[in-house]
């Protein structure tokens, strides 16, 4: 992730009233080995199929090529194949 995307997490909490100071957004970001912030989560999701839907006239699915799991396609050890097909909208 870029040093960029990493100092997102220690900004101050979303939703909250905007504090008057800049600073607030200014913080160090951890480099390397250190660990996460705890604002950081780390999310896997396994998709079999996605869904492209832009009403009222286009529909798109792609669909994983069965037998490739997230795990072996994160680790690089199997190519993962998405088949695309126009649907009715």
């Amino acid at each position: 992730m870029s040093t960029g995307g990493r100092a997102w997490f220690t900004w101050p909490t979303s939703g909250d009233p905007r504090a008057p100071d800049e600073a607030a957004f200014k913080h160090p970001v951890p480099e390397g080995a250190v660990p996460a912030v705890p604002s950081f989560a780390l999310v896997l999701v396994d998709a079999q199929s996605v869904d492209y839907v832009l009403l009222p006239n286009e529909r798109r699915r792609w669909e994983r090529e069965p037998g490739v799991g997230a795990d072996a396609a994160v680790a690089g050890e199997e190519p993962v194949t998405w088949h695309e097909q126009e649907l009715n909208p």
